[in-house]
């Protein structure tokens, strides 16, 4: 951790982000662990962990108002306060103390918190009932338990279909944190039920009633995480379309449940197995099961998409490939939007982390703070700041978040947290294997693949930062360092043991985002330079970590570390950035440089099994110019299949030959590509959509209302185009700061 002499040192508008941001400023380089969860915009839980068991203490408060203070007496390493009653929308610094001998205080760390907060608890437990306590309402609360204790269900929206005088829309709100929407076709009823659900004070708040025909719901497809029926609990009667049902059902673990208790037969219609297994059989959708150990009903719990891609790491997976594969196809319709917005965002043009996306959650990385969303419906499920977890700058940096089905890994400082993607709380924190007692070394690089967590260690100046009105510049123009580490190594990912440690101090350097993953190894760029080895700060000019005879080309085999082969290569022609991809057992090396005062890019391709050199082209853009500053010389490739495509063109990547295809930026804009199996996505002005089967030469603007982000947060994954909010910053004349995502037209009736 930094000194406040050496933050000043680099860069004295460090000083503006200390005084509005609270980051740490005087912290010891062991300082305590820190992350802040947020549960609404009133309250936090602070939880820390020290190095030495002992009492700890909080001090927090606005401004220049007088600190309150809570102590944490327990003996213990681990601490967790709560924080309530704060003021909404504020930021708020605290302090870390600890109680050493004599009753001495010492203040350990000092971070900040913005209280602004996307998640709203509202406490239904405790709602008046305005029905009378007879059958129906029995019947309905005793179902309401059976489906919240067969679903898992807790969040997210719920449709009630046939939801009649509102008693199991009240009953759900009771016992879940769900947002209840009730669909009636009679009119008088669901007025009725509006005014029930307001006399219990839940309505507008945690319920709502529409009026509507079942078999055809005004909603769009894969939004709903529950779906049940007041119609079929009391009178037997089933939904009019199971198909309706599929279509509203979201993936990933959306549950549709239709049965009656053990009692509910004997005071109403009753439902039978034959007539749930008709109407189940007319369903798009497989994986029903017929329950009968506690009444009669059949449950549906929807998986994954038919060959939906993820968002895992910065590009996309860990070779780099910037290409989820998602069979998503246009045209595309509006599916939510709104929050994350920009107030915890990094300003777009520091070109900040890109969005993870996976298992049917959205993952934001902002301003030192992490959100969770549903990626299909928008319900926010968890909020974490996490003091200097904030790295800026990925054209010349790697990600410092990855992303698995249980797990979200996130390197802060000299460790990596793992935090349980279901609930936000932190697993487990994984040290940097460290080589040099004289100084610590901070987390560089991090990717997983099976059940292995890669990383890499590097001086604790290198990765950019800082948030300022010219923090960004390192980011833009030609010959522009690129962040380096020292050693890699590779842990357990779930127990974090060490299994292998490659480097050593002073022996070789390793540029950051030219470091991937696949087929069972471990690939990168290494450099021997002595120049680059002398580097004080780990950000080093291609110029000097490139230099002619002084680069290696690696790959180490993934679970042992043992060396498979490496091979002499003269990149020295690269300057303004170089980045290395895997894709379908090929090496790919993407750079820039200068030719008659514009930019040129090169591309390198190697075998991964031997390295033997396939083939190298190169292009020139003729239409910019050289040092722009929008972007022109750093463009990350997207590999889709066997094509590898560099703004504006295409390569084969097999052999090399160039491909028909000429991109056309469809406006002005800086950022690199993402991509899915059938369009190239980017920014021109608006964010634009490119079939690849267009040659480049058509577009389709997905918003004329918002812009993306400076570098890559266009993201095709789980049948969906997410763009969280990216345009924080942005002085441009663009209506809209929100969050937008976007679902191929479905016909109505398709579930896929």
């Amino acid at each position: 951790m930094l000194s406040v002499t050496q933050i000043l040192r680099r860069n004295r508008a460090w000083l503006l982000t200390i005084l509005l941001l609270g980051v740490a400023t005087s912290a010891p380089a062991a300082g305590p662990q820190v992350r802040v969860r947020h549960i609404c915009e009133h309250e936090v839980v602070i939880s820390w962990q020290t190095d030495q068991p002992g009492p700890s203490i909080v001090e927090y408060g606005v401004g220049k108002s007088p600190p309150k203070r809570l102590e944490h007496n327990a003996h213990k390493t681990a601490h967790a306060v709560t924080l309530d009653g704060l003021e909404p929308g504020q930021r708020y610094q605290f302090k870390i103390k600890t109680r050493g001998p004599n009753n001495s205080e010492q203040t350990v760390g000092q971070y900040g918190f913005d209280s602004a907060c996307d998640l709203r608890r509202v406490d239904a437990a405790a709602a008046p009932s305005p029905f009378p306590a007879d059958r129906s309402t029995s019947l309905c609360a005793a179902a309401a338990r059976q489906i919240v204790a067969a679903s898992g269900v807790d969040r997210g929206y719920c449709l009630v279909l046939g939801c009649g005088d509102g008693r199991l829309a009240l009953e759900l709100a009771r016992l879940t944190n769900l947002q209840i929407i009730g669909v009636e076709e009679d009119a008088e009823r669901a007025d009725a039920a509006r005014r029930a659900l307001d006399a219990a004070g839940i309505y507008g708040i945690r319920a709502v009633v529409h009026h509507a025909r079942l078999d055809r719901l005004p909603y769009c497809g894969r939004t709903a995480n529950l779906v049940v029926s007041q119609q079929t609990i009391l009178s037997g009667r089933l939904p009019p379309s199971v198909a309706e049902v599929c279509r509203v059902l979201r993936p990933y673990g959306g549950v549709a449940w239709f049965g009656q208790t053990a009692e509910g037969g004997k005071h109403g219609g009753k439902l039978t197995r034959a007539a749930l297994e008709d109407w189940i059989r007319q369903s798009p959708l497989s994986g029903w099961e017929i329950q009968q150990d506690a009444g009669l009903s059949a449950v549906l719990r929807r998986g994954r998409l038919p060959r939906s891609g993820e968002w895992t790491h910065l590009y996309a997976d860990a070779g780099n490939s910037a290409c989820s594969d998602d069979p998503l196809r246009g045209p595309l319709q509006l599916q939510w939007f709104g929050r994350p917005g920009p107030r915890q965002a990094v300003d777009r043009h520091n070109r900040n982390m890109a969005p993870l996306v996976k298992g049917g959650r959205l993952l934001v990385v902002g301003n030192d703070r992490v959100k969770a969303v549903d990626a299909y419906n928008g319900t926010p499920l968890w909020d974490l700041t996490i003091p200097n977890s904030r790295r800026t700058t990925m054209t010349r940096d790697c990600g410092q978040a990855a992303l698995t089905d249980d797990l979200l890994y996130i390197a802060v400082e000299d460790t990596c947290r793992a935090i349980d993607v279901c609930t936000g709380r932190r697993v487990d924190t994984f040290e940097v294997p460290q080589l040099d007692a004289a100084r610590r070394r901070h987390w560089g690089y991090l990717a997983w693949a099976g059940d292995r967590l890669f990383g890499s260690a590097g001086k604790p100046e290198a990765p950019f930062s800082a948030l300022s009105s010219n923090s960004w510049t390192p980011g833009y123009a030609d010959n522009r360092p690129m962040v380096t580490s020292e050693w890699l190594f590779c842990l357990e990912r779930h127990s974090g043991r060490k299994l292998w440690v490659y480097g050593k101090p002073g022996g070789s350097v390793f540029i950051n985002p030219a470091i991937a993953l696949g087929d069972g190894r471990v690939y990168f760029i290494e450099s021997r330079s002595p120049a680059a080895l002398a580097n004080p700060s780990g950000r080093v000019p291609l110029s000097v970590a490139l230099a002619k005879g002084t680069t290696r080309l690696v790959a180490l085999d993934a679970q042992t570390g043992r060396l498979c082969w490496q091979h002499p290569v003269d990149l020295s022609v690269l300057r303004h950035c170089a980045y290395l991809s895997h894709a379908r057992g090929t090496l790919l090396i993407t750079g820039s440089d200068n030719q008659n005062n514009h930019p040129r890019y090169h591309l390198l391709a190697f075998d991964a099994e031997g390295g033997r050199p396939k083939w190298s082209g190169q292009y020139v853009r003729a239409d910019k110019k050289a040092n722009g500053t929008h972007g022109e010389q750093d463009q990350h490739p997207a590999i889709v299949g066997e094509v590898v495509y560099s703004r504006p063109v295409a390569f084969d990547l097999e052999t090399g030959r160039r491909r028909p295809f000429n991109l056309d930026r469809a406006g002005h804009g800086c950022g690199t590509l993402s991509a899915s199996a059938s369009y190239l996505f980017g920014r021109g002005g608006n964010p634009q959509m490119y079939p690849l089967s267009g040659g480049g030469r058509s577009s389709t603007a997905v918003t004329a209302v918002t812009r993306p982000g400076c570098w890559i947060n266009i993201i095709p994954a789980g049948g969906l185009l997410l763009i969280p909010e990216g345009s924080s910053g942005c002085s441009c004349p663009y209506s809209l700061q929100t969050s937008v995502v976007l679902t191929p037209t479905l016909n109505q009736g398709d579930p896929q």
